[in-house]
């Protein structure tokens, strides 16, 4: 797999994403498209390849890595999508993102004191009214917190 990883990379070169830009195509968001297309239809080994195509192309871009993350967890690769959101929050120390994802990975672990420290990172970085599905979101994880403290 790593192969076709390092292939599609030399493929879709910096340089060809800027001509086909100049032509009027996004590559980059047609191939986000794509990998989010594919995990919303259980393809997750095929949305990580793309996502790490992405990752490695553009790698500066929050959502590739966290995509990635997201591919890794749901392969129950836990420490490599624990890098991958590490990545992120070093793109984006201000995003709450990662640290819900890192959240939901420290509580699959039963690692409460990380699931705690990474809920309180949330809590400082989430924007009530522009988060709140966000913050819906981890209602389950503060019970389950809650619950561990009792």
């Amino acid at each position: 797999m790593r192969d076709k990883v390092t292939d599609n990379c030399r493929i879709i070169s910096h340089q060809n994403i800027r001509v086909l830009e100049e032509d009027g195509y996004n590559l980059i968001e047609l191939i986000y498209a794509r990998a989010h297309q594919k995990f919303s239809h259980g393809k997750i080994d095929q949305a990580e390849q793309l996502f790490r195509v992405l990752s490695s192309v553009d790698g500066e871009k929050i959502d590739h890595w966290l995509g990635l993350g997201i591919c890794l967890r749901a392969r129950n690769d836990h420490k490599n999508a624990m890098n991958a959101f590490d990545a992120a929050i070093k793109l984006d120390p201000q995003s709450p993102i990662p640290h819900l994802h890192r959240l939901e990975l420290f509580i699959q672990e039963k690692e409460w004191n990380s699931a705690q420290a990474s809920l309180d990172q949330f809590d400082r970085l989430v924007v009530h009214g522009i988060h709140d599905k966000l913050i819906a979101a981890t209602r389950l994880f503060r019970k389950a917190l809650s619950l561990r403290k009792k």
